[in-house]
This record gives structure tokens, sequence and C-alpha cells, in this order.
């Protein structure tokens, strides 16, 4: 039997990596963390703890050699030297979360993560921007090395969008790691397990998925202000992510729109969080990068109209896949459409190709591609 070892953070939904790999009784999956931690926090199955000194040793690197592939979950940089080491016999896969792979495609001139407003504010709380650009000049000199690193030892790659995939080859055609389609999880285990039933009924809207810039709230803020909003509320997640950033987004949220916004900064249980949902038939997602899908894809299930920007990679992937999807700036244009439902044959559509893409079947089939890697 092939055997696989998941280098793997403390996270919860790293137990969907391991239901999806553990149904399959073709391999051995064993799960590792490297981590300072004395214990885990969100990780609920068998999983061994190491420190980082404790992983880089003859005894360890050689217990890692007697695998068939690794599957690096996020690319950490503590991972460098294992990609470093030339003696390293297991193939390796990357599964990529967005935020260890978008330094790959941020350099394309018509790729830009911050909309205007957002990244005057962003160059602002980076503060002395001579400080700035020569961090820049020295990340791209380190960047230049960690993809040739990459490129010397990583021999397939599993991004959350296959358009994230060509966005990195648009940006580095030298980019060598193969695509391979694999993505945490499944609809009906994961994502709307126990609210198969659950439909939108209000039109109220919610803005974004978390307290970090690359949402473009201000933006947002910005263009939503130019419309009638008094029968809408603003329901604004701000309760994990970047404190500092999510303070200004709040306070800007209670000037702008002092009698709609309805600001979460607190840890709420799901299904308080839920109820609160239902009321919310427009989601607007401001993001230009891929983040926040499993919120879009449960948002879609349920019959809520979603709202990108018109450069959004997120945006381009479902509407390539026949979804009916709104830009922002078409909401600029008709204000309107917030008030309107989403069509019922259009959510029946939604349902069933969100099931194609992300139910359990079609995870079986890429889990079990993934094992195939090796055999």
């Amino acid at each position: 039997m092939k055997k696989i070892l998941h280098l793997v953070n403390d996270e919860k939904f790293i137990g969907f990596a391991h239901e999806s790999f553990t149904r399959e009784k073709t391999a051995q999956n064993d799960f590792w963390v490297l981590s300072g931690a004395k214990s885990l926090k969100h990780i609920k199955f068998p999983c061994q703890l190491l420190t980082v000194d404790q992983f880089y040793t003859e005894e360890t690197i050689a217990i890692v050699n007697a695998y068939d592939l690794i599957v690096l979950h996020f690319l950490d940089t503590k991972y460098d030297r294992l990609l470093q080491n030339t003696s390293l016999k297991p193939k390796i896969l990357w599964v990529g979360w967005g935020g260890d792979y978008y330094w790959l495609a941020d350099t394309l001139a018509d790729f830009h993560m911050y909309k205007p407003i957002t990244r005057k504010l962003v160059s602002k709380i980076r503060g002395n921007r001579i400080l700035y650009f020569f961090s820049k000049k020295v990340n791209h000199i380190r960047r230049k090395k960690r993809l040739q690193l990459i490129n010397n030892s990583i021999a397939y790659f599993a991004p959350v969008l296959p358009d994230d995939y060509q966005l990195i080859q648009k940006s580095h055609p030298e980019f060598k790691p193969q695509y391979i389609q694999w993505s945490y999880g499944n609809l009906e285990h994961n994502y709307i397990k126990g609210y198969e039933d659950f439909t939108v009924t209000g039109n109220d809207i919610l803005l974004g998925n978390s307290a970090t810039p690359t949402n473009n709230h201000l933006d947002v803020f910005n263009d939503l202000a130019k419309y009638p909003l008094v029968a809408h509320k603003i329901i604004l997640p701000l309760n994990y992510g970047d404190l500092q950033y999510g303070k200004i987004i709040q306070e800007k949220a209670m000037q702008i729109f002092p009698q709609q916004a309805c600001v979460l900064s607190e840890f709420m249980p799901y299904e308080d969080y839920m109820k609160l949902l239902q009321s919310c038939g427009n989601v607007i997602m401001g993001h230009i990068r891929q983040q926040a899908l499993g919120n879009i894809v449960a948002m879609l299930y349920v019959g809520a109209k979603l709202y990108f920007y018109k450069d959004s990679v997120t945006y381009t992937f479902f509407k390539n896949h026949g979804f009916t999807v709104f830009t922002i700036e078409e909401l600029e244009q008709n204000p309107k459409l917030l008030e309107l439902p989403l069509d019922q044959k259009d959510v029946a559509y939604h349902r069933d190709k969100l099931m194609s893409i992300w139910g359990k079947q079609q995870n079986s089939i890429n889990t079990q591609k993934v094992i195939a890697l090796v055999s």
C-alpha cells in the first residue's frame, strides 16, 4: 500500500482533508503538524505534533523518505529546508490556500488585489514608503529564489481554482509544478450539512468575509453609498483577520451607514450566524483574488445573489461555469438588483452545478487522482 504524508497546519478544515483521504482505502495517510505548540487546538483526529527542530533531523527525514508522496497543505517557509533537501525521495504536492501563492500573480500589470481607496489605506498602514519600496525590491529577489526552489522540488500544485493556476502561468511561464484538481471537503458533508433546505428570504447584504484588506471594503462602501439602502442591513464579518484594519473598517462603516451597518466583531455561534445570513439575499465580495470560496459556495447554494468586481478571479470562474452572478459595476448601474430575488431556475442550476464541482462524488474522484500520482 502506498504511503502519503500530509504536512498540515492546526486548522479546523484540515479535518476535511483527513476525511477525504482516509475514506479512500488505497493508501495509508499520515498527518503531521510542525509547530512549537504543546497541543493541538483544532485538529480532532490522530495527528503527530513535531517541532521544526524535531522534524529536521536525520532520523525524521529518513522516515519521511519512506513515503511515496508528501502533501504540503499551505506552503509555509518552515518547509524551505525540506524543499532544499536534494536527497528527498517522495514527490511533493502543494495544496495552495491562496495566501501562499498569490505573490506569484500580483506582479502582473493587469492584476491588482487592491482597489484604489483600499490601496491608499494599505500604504498608510504600511507606513514609511521609502522603507516599503526598499523591502519590495528585496522581496522581488527573495521571490525569484523561492520560485526557483519550487520549480526544483515540487511536482504538483493544487490551487483553490484552476483560474489561479492560469494567472500564475501568465505571470511566470516557467512555473513547473503540474496542475492537480483537489479541494477541501465536499458540499454535502462540510458546507451545507444540516442546512440542505435552508434558503435566503430577505434582501439584506452580506459584505465580505473577514477583516482583511483584500476584501476592498472601502471601495465597496464608496459604491454602496450611492444607493438608497434604507431597507437593507449590511452584515460585516470582521471577527477575524487584521485587527487594526478591522477597527478602521468598523469605524468607517458606522460613519457611512449608521443605520444599516451590523458589524460582527465577536465570535458568534454557527446557528446564530446562519439565522443572520437567512436575511442576506445579496452577497457582495470585493476580492479580486480568490478568497472566501466556502462562504460563496454556501450562499450560492441557498439562493443568494453574488456580486463581484468584474476583474475578480472568482467572478470569472463562476461566470465561465454558467452561474448567474453579477458585478459590482452592474449594481452601480442598476441598484434595483438588490430588491430582486434570484430566479428559482437559476437556484436549481446553481445547486446542480455546485454539486458537480464540489460534491462528495467529485471530491472522491479528485482524491483518487491524487493517490494515483504514486500508484
